[in-house]
């Protein structure tokens, strides 16, 4: 699994607002589910998953000490999400974290998700399987 990290250049604390994970199968996305909606359980904001592959989801359903109550998901194959819809999710602040799975985003997209991620002080993960990044 390859792990890719954007800091801002501004940010002292050195809080990395946007990951790019790419994972290779959906185990490694269903830990990766896992590890974000832990490490954000006592945030109390949403945890927002864009477009996340049902298989990879039971990992969560299985965990007793998780409360999944703030767990959100959005699947784009009815109803499309804009990459503003998400970049304004990200800079209010209403989520601790953001998942995108394997969307199709430019280099510059990118750094646009960051720049708001920080703003809102909200994470940004994008879970990428292999040449989804333009």
């Amino acid at each position: 699994m390859n792990n890719i990290s954007l800091t801002s250049k501004n940010n002292k604390s050195r809080f990395h607002w946007l990951n790019v994970q790419s994972v290779d199968e959906s185990h490694q996305a269903s830990m990766q589910y896992v590890e974000i909606c832990q490490r954000h359980a006592l945030d109390k904001k949403w945890v927002l998953l864009v477009n996340p592959e049902g298989a990879s989801l039971t990992a969560l359903n299985e965990l007793k000490h998780l409360d999944t109550s703030k767990i959100l998901k959005v699947n784009t194959a009815k109803t499309p999400v804009s990459l503003d819809n998400i970049k304004s999710a990200l800079r209010k602040g209403n989520c601790s974290a953001v998942v995108l799975c394997n969307p199709c985003l430019k280099q510059e997209e990118i750094k646009e998700l960051q720049e708001y991620a920080r703003l809102g002080k909200t994470e940004c993960v994008v879970l990428t399987k292999q040449n989804t990044l333009h």
